[in-house]
């Protein structure tokens, strides 16, 4: 049988598995923080899309800065 390298053992594995928990963690973060402000002064959904748009762009920028660095 062929030996095969664990990828649970690759650092990049669990490097982009952190990134992907950064972005999640932004996008919940900032969205939750619009939906407060939106409860607060009474705007409707818009600090909350825009809170998670925000999350999404910071995250994603994040992302692609790690990715270029491993690809």
């Amino acid at each position: 049988m062929e030996d095969r390298p664990d990828p649970s053992k690759d650092p990049n594995l669990w490097a982009f598995a952190g990134v992907g928990l950064e972005l999640a963690a932004g996008i919940g973060v900032l969205a939750f923080l619009g939906w407060w402000l939106d409860k607060r002064w009474g705007t409707g959904p818009w600090l909350l899309v825009t809170g998670a748009a925000l999350g999404f762009a910071g995250g994603f920028y994040n992302l692609w800065k790690h990715a270029r660095r491993y690809l």
